[in-house]
């Protein structure tokens, strides 16, 4: 079987850490690692995503504020914010990528004399865009809100400087050093599963604001801790990071545009754009299912009504030039 639903995009091979240590500094050495590399002061380990936004959102609950969550945000960081419903928070949403929409409903809010927290994807899995978030960021900082960013696609796949010839930047950063956003009234939340496969979280902001997750946060005080064979491969993994992380991010890019110019050249242009999962629609559902099974491929079945169905095919540096070409076949074949 050949698998296109699987994260991990970048395929770094894990650098195992060169003497025991414990947990705790363990997790203390990562938050700070993640922190310092999107350009924040400090930073805090969760078990995910969405234990981070839910221990995030309680604490940002704690003065009075309004979410305006970006519609089509991935649900992970709203599950998070509707948590904090019951403790005074309020929801809102503005239309997709739209500045005018964030400032006609902030502007409408204000009288309320409530803070003003965005929420938004530093990559949209929809249509495979980075929002405008420098202009949700100038909003925010004219209300002295907060811009709350959920950055687990943007995260090890997007870095500083992007160019012609590295459209994804350098470094890994994620999507502040990407549009070269200051830490300024942003607080991002990154996982390592998408691009490095591990499933943890950090939250990053100032060192202030970590400090009350730290004190009013309740999932790490009653949930599981990270279980140190997974802080052992997430310090593993941003160490290769420094070391090869550019050049599996440049194969990464390649096989992208690779896959993508198969499919096109058959007349099929998924969604998605540069980033790594790349999407069609199909209309017969069980026909689909059933083709992928006989081609011997396992794509990603992500959302389904009644006529139609979105199929994702995760590309990564492990896919050869063959294994590109075969799903690009079966795209044509799930397209007619």
């Amino acid at each position: 079987m050949l698998y296109f639903n699987r994260d991990g995009y970048l395929g770094l091979d894990r650098i195992q850490p060169q003497k025991p240590t414990a947990p705790e500094a363990l997790a203390f050495s990562i938050a700070s690692r993640v922190a310092k590399l999107q350009g924040h002061a400090n930073g805090i380990v969760a078990i995910t995503s969405l234990h981070a936004f839910i221990d995030l959102f309680r604490v940002l609950s704690r003065r009075h504020s309004d979410v305006f969550v970006e519609q089509g945000s991935y649900p992970v960081g709203v599950w998070g914010a509707e948590s904090a419903i019951c403790h005074g928070l309020r929801i809102f949403s503005f239309p997709h990528h739209d500045i005018e929409g964030l400032e006609s409903i902030i502007r409408r809010r204000r009288r309320s004399g409530r803070r003003a927290i965005v929420l938004a994807d530093g990559v949209c899995t929809g249509c495979g865009r980075v929002p405008p978030l420098d202009q949700y960021a100038d909003v925010i900082r004219r209300v002295e809100g907060l811009l709350v960013i959920d950055d687990a696609q943007g995260f090890g796949l997007l870095g500083a400087t992007p160019t012609q010839e590295s459209l994804y930047g350098r470094g890994g950063g994620g999507v502040m050093k990407y549009l070269g956003l200051s830490s300024e009234h942003i607080i991002t939340v990154a996982s390592l599963a998408k691009t490095f496969g591990v499933s943890i979280a950090v939250v990053s902001a100032t060192v202030e604001l970590i400090k009350e997750i730290k004190a009013f946060g309740r999932t790490s005080t009653h949930c599981t801790s990270p279980r140190p064979a997974v802080l052992q491969t997430a310090t593993g993994m941003l160490t290769s990071n420094q070391i090869s992380g550019d050049l599996q991010r440049f194969q990464l890019l390649k096989n992208v545009q690779d896959f993508r110019a198969l499919a096109e050249s058959a007349g099929i242009r998924p969604y998605g754009g540069i980033f790594p999962i790349q999407t069609i629609f199909v209309p017969n559902v069980e026909r689909a299912q059933r083709r992928c099974t006989r081609a011997g491929i396992k794509p990603m079945f992500t959302s389904q009504d009644e006529n139609r169905l979105a199929i994702s095919f995760i590309v990564s540096t492990r896919h050869s030039k063959r294994d590109l070409e075969k799903a690009a076949r079966l795209i044509v074949r799930l397209s007619n």
